[in-house]
């Protein structure tokens, strides 16, 4: 519901709906058919219940988010997320969030995601160097700072089509040199968040910093 309010508070001109259960799946399927939504949020439980019950056309989506998705299989859940999987179409969007990358996870970006990019967080004792961080281009900060043996990890899975970000920003004396403005050409950026609470708050703010158009 949280994430319902947040996003609808953004995007008025998008329907919404949140299947979660704690109401009758026949109730939920009444609901859904009189109200519709261009954005259906929900537990995985109930996702697969739409599915089987034929409720939602799953070719159509274009954009599949899964959110803890290390909990969906410590909960027993990886049966009905194959399943509710294989009925999307292959040519989508998908962003997959874990907190940790157990086998099971690997497995699932494997078997469902094409050409995937990864994006590790990690913490660091310094949090001051994280206070004043601003988002910088990964091409920018290769030409500035390509020297850095971690960045060099970067370089060399992103040539095989994985992105996994490593750098220490203990080791970058000067962000200012590789921060800039968002660019007209698609670049690739990342942003650390420091706790889970701030990740939805900042995202919604950025959309609505640099508007519909991005």
């Amino acid at each position: 519901n949280n994430v319902l309010q947040s996003f609808s508070a953004v995007f008025p001109y998008l329907k919404f709906y949140c299947c979660i259960g704690g109401k009758k799946i026949s109730e939920d399927i009444d609901d859904f058919k009189a109200h519709g939504g261009n954005v259906v949020i929900g537990t995985i439980g109930r996702i697969w219940d739409f599915m089987d019950k034929g409720v939602l056309n799953f070719r159509q989506v274009q954009v599949l988010v899964i959110d803890e998705a290390d909990l969906f299989f410590a909960q027993g859940n990886q049966v009905k997320l194959n399943q509710v999987m294989d009925m999307l179409p292959k040519q989508r969007r998908t962003g997959l969030f874990s907190a940790t990358m157990t086998t099971a996870v690997k497995d699932l970006v494997r078997a469902g995601m094409r050409n995937p990019y990864y994006v590790e967080i990690s913490s660091y004792k310094d949090k001051e160097l994280r206070k004043n961080y601003e988002p910088f281009a990964i091409e920018e900060l290769r030409q500035e700072y390509s020297r850095i043996e971690d960045f060099e990890v970067v370089i060399k899975d992103e040539k095989s089509g994985e992105l996994s970000t490593t750098v220490k920003l203990q080791d970058i004396n000067s962000l200012g040199k590789v921060t800039n403005e968002v660019p007209s050409t698609l670049t690739n950026y990342y942003h650390f968040v420091d706790s889970q609470e701030d990740k939805l708050p900042f995202l919604l703010d950025f959309i609505k910093d640099k508007g519909v158009d991005k």
